[in-house]
Protein backbone atom coordinates (compact mmCIF):
# COMPACT_ATOMS: atom_id res chain seq x y z
CA UNK A 1 0.00 0.00 0.00
CA UNK A 2 2.76 2.55 0.74
CA UNK A 3 4.70 1.43 -2.45
CA UNK A 4 1.38 2.02 -4.23
CA UNK A 5 0.97 6.07 -2.86
CA UNK A 6 4.82 6.59 -3.14
CA UNK A 7 5.09 5.52 -6.53
CA UNK A 8 1.46 7.33 -7.34
CA UNK A 9 2.69 11.10 -6.17
CA UNK A 10 5.98 10.19 -7.73
CA UNK A 11 3.84 9.73 -11.38
CA UNK A 12 1.58 12.80 -10.64
CA UNK A 13 4.92 14.92 -10.13
CA UNK A 14 6.63 13.79 -13.23
CA UNK A 15 2.89 14.32 -14.93
CA UNK A 16 3.09 17.87 -13.72
CA UNK A 17 6.81 18.62 -13.96
CA UNK A 18 6.06 16.88 -17.95
CA UNK A 19 3.47 19.25 -18.61
CA UNK A 20 4.51 22.62 -17.35
CA UNK A 21 7.82 21.86 -19.51
CA UNK A 22 6.27 21.01 -23.27
CA UNK A 23 3.33 23.49 -22.39
CA UNK A 24 5.23 26.53 -23.60
CA UNK A 25 5.44 27.68 -27.20
CA UNK A 26 9.15 26.28 -29.18
CA UNK A 27 9.71 30.34 -29.59
CA UNK A 28 8.66 33.31 -28.15
CA UNK A 29 9.66 36.69 -28.93
CA UNK A 30 9.10 40.41 -28.50
CA UNK A 31 10.01 43.95 -29.12
CA UNK A 32 13.18 44.96 -27.62
CA UNK A 33 13.35 48.26 -28.76
CA UNK A 34 13.46 50.05 -32.46
CA UNK A 35 14.17 53.20 -33.23
CA UNK A 36 12.62 55.29 -36.45
CA UNK A 37 15.73 55.83 -39.00
CA UNK A 38 13.40 58.03 -41.55
CA UNK A 39 10.32 57.62 -43.09
CA UNK A 40 11.04 54.52 -45.06
CA UNK A 41 12.60 52.15 -42.69
CA UNK A 42 12.81 51.25 -39.31
CA UNK A 43 15.57 49.15 -37.08
CA UNK A 44 14.01 46.93 -34.56
CA UNK A 45 15.46 44.59 -32.07
CA UNK A 46 14.02 41.60 -30.75
CA UNK A 47 14.49 39.65 -27.66
CA UNK A 48 13.75 36.23 -29.26
CA UNK A 49 13.38 32.82 -26.52
CA UNK A 50 13.83 29.22 -28.05
CA UNK A 51 13.50 26.70 -26.49
CA UNK A 52 16.60 24.56 -28.18
CA UNK A 53 18.96 27.11 -29.55
CA UNK A 54 20.19 24.74 -32.57
CA UNK A 55 17.47 25.37 -34.39
CA UNK A 56 16.43 28.36 -35.83
CA UNK A 57 13.67 30.62 -36.05
CA UNK A 58 11.28 32.51 -38.65
CA UNK A 59 9.57 35.99 -36.87
CA UNK A 60 7.19 37.90 -38.53
CA UNK A 61 8.21 41.58 -37.81
CA UNK A 62 5.75 44.28 -38.65
CA UNK A 63 5.72 47.79 -39.01
CA UNK A 64 2.84 50.27 -38.18
CA UNK A 65 2.08 54.04 -38.83
CA UNK A 66 0.19 56.33 -36.41
CA UNK A 67 -3.23 54.83 -37.08
CA UNK A 68 -1.56 51.39 -36.91
CA UNK A 69 -1.51 50.70 -40.94
CA UNK A 70 0.54 48.07 -41.74
CA UNK A 71 3.35 49.94 -43.42
CA UNK A 72 6.23 47.22 -43.53
CA UNK A 73 6.81 43.81 -43.09
CA UNK A 74 10.17 41.61 -42.73
CA UNK A 75 10.20 37.59 -42.31
CA UNK A 76 13.38 38.03 -39.81
CA UNK A 77 15.37 34.73 -39.60
CA UNK A 78 16.90 34.09 -36.00
CA UNK A 79 19.68 31.87 -36.73
CA UNK A 80 20.81 29.18 -34.65
CA UNK A 81 23.53 29.56 -31.96
CA UNK A 82 24.51 28.28 -27.83
CA UNK A 83 22.21 30.72 -26.11
CA UNK A 84 18.63 30.08 -25.88
CA UNK A 85 18.11 33.18 -25.47
CA UNK A 86 19.09 36.24 -28.22
CA UNK A 87 18.89 39.68 -29.22
CA UNK A 88 18.90 40.25 -33.05
CA UNK A 89 18.74 43.77 -34.45
CA UNK A 90 16.73 44.07 -38.30
CA UNK A 91 15.86 46.63 -40.60
CA UNK A 92 12.53 46.90 -42.19
CA UNK A 93 11.63 48.98 -44.87
CA UNK A 94 8.94 50.88 -45.00
CA UNK A 95 5.91 52.52 -47.59
CA UNK A 96 5.58 55.61 -45.07
CA UNK A 97 7.16 56.92 -41.67
CA UNK A 98 6.58 54.20 -38.97
CA UNK A 99 5.73 54.50 -35.44
CA UNK A 100 6.19 51.65 -33.80
CA UNK A 101 6.70 47.86 -34.34
CA UNK A 102 5.67 44.45 -33.11
CA UNK A 103 6.08 40.96 -33.52
CA UNK A 104 3.13 39.16 -35.61
CA UNK A 105 4.19 35.72 -34.92
CA UNK A 106 7.56 33.28 -34.30
CA UNK A 107 7.51 30.02 -35.74
CA UNK A 108 10.50 26.97 -35.33
CA UNK A 109 9.85 25.57 -39.21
Amino acid sequence: MLLAIVLGTVMIGWLIWAGMDRSGPDVAAQVHSFSVVDDNQIEVTLMVDRRDPQKHALCTIVAQSEDFERVGELLATIPTGQSRTVQSTYTVRTIKRATTAIVQNCQVP
